[in-house]
């Protein structure tokens, strides 16, 4: 009856209405284009997690019976030995720009104050906007911690 899948496509945003870049840093296509998928994006992992795989199923085995245990680590276990890492969600040149982006310690990126939208600064200018946030009278410093 259907002999298709259709895709719906969301409409994308020009990167300009999503991105706001106030660093002196000069963003190529790629850069803008991989901050536009938002600070919530994931990238598929590169290998499966085994390790953390047969921790958590460790944690799980230690509170069920021998024979449990036993059948839910041959179980995992059998799971783990067909495992292949899923299809990477990123073009290269995007994961290249990603990459890039992450090793410029020179500027920071963060999260509107409104808007769901991405902002690229100077680490320098940040630090300030942050210093002269905290000498103003809005924050007082607590003698003790409140929390438990």
């Amino acid at each position: 009856m259907f002999s298709q899948l259709t895709k719906h496509k969301t409409p994308k945003l020009p990167t300009e209405c999503v991105v706001r870049n106030l660093s002196s840093r000069t963003l190529t296509p790629n850069e803008e284009e991989v901050l536009a998928l938002g600070l919530n994006f994931a990238t598929t992992p590169r290998q499966v997690p085994v390790l953390w795989m047969i921790a958590s199923t460790e944690a799980t085995a230690s509170k069920l019976g021998d024979e449990a245990a036993q059948l839910l680590r041959l179980r995992v276990s059998s799971i783990l030995c067909a495992a292949r890492p899923p299809n990477p969600n990123l073009s290269h040149g995007l994961q290249t720009a990603l990459g890039k982006l992450q090793r410029d310690k020179d500027v920071i990126i963060v999260p509107a104050d409104k808007g769901n939208s991405t902002v690229i600064m100077d680490r320098s200018d940040y630090t300030k906007k942050m210093e002269e946030l905290l000498k103003n009278d809005t924050y007082d410093k607590l003698k003790k911690d409140p929390t438990n």
